[in-house]
């Protein structure tokens, strides 16, 4: 079956040239029908016509007595049978039969169209002669009618003559009808062909292709209907383009990943922080890690919106994960994750942060109690001693009153608004090192400098606090007879400030961990200068804060040196140097 419908399968003009082809030739065929019977009632009345002229001689030379003779040699010279009949029917004379074996031929009807005065006709089937025949009768004359036939053979062979030039007309004329019918149906095909070509075209993609113009106004009409389809389609086209596009970069840009479960487990579409977060995505959901998602992929087909926080190694991070059913449509569910492990990190810092703190505060604050209970007792027993309690009590309230002020300024620093304030960067560090002189002379230590002007953005108080924390602590850890060096250099898009001392350096494994809050690697020396473990994070938040880093190095016995690089606020073309 399929094979008949691919050989029914024809093109247009192959369609309209056989139709036309067909009814041409049926047409044609009818026609020469028609014409050949007219052709041969033509012939037939022709004859007939001749027959009768032929008649009336033959009646005009007919003898008084017998006419068998006269019958017998007219029938020679005028090629025909010739018969004479009385008016009761009975043959008198016969070309061709004996007139006594004829039978009686009153109801011919030749015979009774003549004795009614008529000129007698018929074509019938001759017994006597057994063959088809003409047949013409004159009315009586002297009671004798006189009758000619010729055989229906002598018409067709007039008429095949004639049926060879009628078909070979009908021939020509057909040929000229297939040309003609070939020519017309080229004519109608071809528009349509190209009409074809452009929709096939636009079907393709090629939505500028332009429909060739008809001189038939319908499939003119049809080519403009195209082209503005072609048009619209092509605009919708691009507006769905645009839209997605639009949609692909929101998606892009947001920070959590977006992936579309389709109802047949089929991920269908993932946006670029999704893969970021879970690596190179299956193709199905039952191929997706980890297993934990796609619990919360079937709880959000079964009506229930789950959130799972998940955790990732390579480097450790904690996503949450919600997966929620898009709505009208349970069997498709829309999964967006979150990287919380920054969130996490806080939270485990503030708890961090608050025991600390605790613990710092607890310290002081239970020895400038027990300090002003003693002091209480020796004021009464022993007044000799009050005085070393009171100056612990001093110790240990301005102890407890330097861990509140950098825990102030710490809080300070994470509440207020990043400021678009320039900062003279070698002007902050000359400040705090006029301020810590007296402090360096008393430690015995040496303090060089090498400082270029430059502009750092931040206000003078953020940078005035990191600079004072890195050279207290500079200081207070380097033994007499030491040396503290500070530079100030500037790069083509930053600045850096280097703070390095000669003192007992920190041990490598100590390193990553000393801009940590309440992070003291000698705790020992730390409380005997005064620190509180938050200077160094201090310096780390006022860099970060502005755009910039901090590390350190250091080598036991040999000393430690701290960097911060920040970006240039704007260049200063003057240079400073102590």
């Amino acid at each position: 079956m399929f094979d008949r419908m691919r050989l029914e399968r024809r093109t247009l003009r192959g369609r309209l040239l056989s139709w036309v082809t067909v009814v041409f030739v049926l047409l044609l065929v009818l026609v020469a029908v028609l014409v050949r019977n007219g052709v041969r009632e033509s012939l037939v009345d022709q004859l007939a016509d001749d027959l009768v002229e032929k008649a009336a001689l033959v009646a005009l030379t007919l003898p008084d007595g017998n006419p068998q003779s006269e019958a017998t040699q007219q029938a020679v010279a005028l090629d025909a049978r010739v018969t004479v009949i009385s008016v009761d029917g009975r043959v008198l004379a016969d070309s061709e039969s004996d007139p006594a074996r004829m039978d009686d031929h009153s109801d011919r009807p030749e015979v009774i169209a003549a004795v009614s005065g008529g000129v007698g006709r018929s074509s019938r089937y001759s017994e006597t002669t057994d063959e088809d025949r003409l047949y013409v009768a004159l009315p009586p004359e002297d009671g004798r009618i006189v009758r000619l036939s010729v055989t229906e053979a002598k018409i067709a062979d007039e008429l095949s003559s004639l049926t060879g030039r009628i078909v070979s007309a009908v021939a020509l004329v057909g040929v000229v009808g297939f040309l003609g019918a070939l020519f017309v149906a080229t004519r109608i095909a071809r528009p349509i062909a190209a009409l074809t070509e452009t929709a096939d075209a636009v079907a393709a993609g090629r939505l500028d292709a332009e429909p060739r113009r008809s001189d038939t106004i319908e499939l003119d009409r049809l080519g403009q209907a195209i082209g503005r389809m072609a048009s619209d389609l092509g605009r919708r086209i691009r507006e769905s383009e645009e839209e997605r596009e639009t949609l692909e970069r929101v998606l892009a840009a947001l920070p959590e990943g977006v992936l579309l479960v389709e109802s047949d487990d089929r991920l269908s579409y993932a946006n670029e922080p999704f893969g970021d977060l879970f690596g190179k995505l299956p193709d199905r959901l039952q191929a997706l890690t980890p297993a934990s998602v796609q619990r919360a992929v079937r709880a959000a087909r079964a009506g229930r919106v789950l959130t799972v926080d998940v955790e990732l190694d390579a480097p450790l991070r904690v996503i949450s994960v919600v997966a929620t059913p898009i709505r009208d449509d349970l069997a498709r569910v829309l999964v967006v994750a979150a990287d919380i492990t920054e969130r996490h990190r806080l939270e485990a810092m503030r708890r961090d942060f608050v025991a600390d703190a605790s613990h710092e505060l607890k310290t002081p604050i239970a020895s400038v109690l027990a300090s002003s209970e003693a002091l209480q007792l020796a004021l009464s027993r022993d007044p000799e001693r009050a005085e070393g309690f009171a100056a612990q009590v001093e110790t240990a309230a301005r102890r407890l009153a330097r861990i509140v002020s950098d825990l102030l300024d710490l809080s300070r620093l994470e509440a207020s608004a990043r400021s678009d304030e320039a900062t003279r960067m070698d002007l902050v560090v000359i400040e705090e090192i006029e301020r810590l002189t007296t402090r360096a002379e008393t430690a015995r230590v040496a303090i060089a400098t090498e400082l270029e002007p430059v502009n750092v953005p931040g206000p003078p108080s953020d940078w005035a606090l990191a600079v004072r924390n890195l050279c207290e602590n500079a200081i207070a850890y380097t033994d007499g007879g030491g040396r503290v060096s500070i530079t100030l250099t500037p790069h083509d898009q930053f600045v850096e400030l280097t703070v390095s001392d000669t003192g007992t350096g920190i041990p490598a494994r100590s390193l990553r961990r000393v801009f940590e809050r309440f992070y003291r690697v000698d705790v020992a020396r730390s409380r005997e200068t005064g620190g509180t473990g938050l200077g160094l994070a201090i310096v780390k938040h006022v860099a970060e804060r502005h755009g910039g880093t901090v590390s350190a190095s250091s080598e036991l016995g040999v000393g430690s040196t701290f960097r911060i690089t920040i970006p240039i606020h704007q260049p200063v073309e003057s240079r400073l140097q102590i």
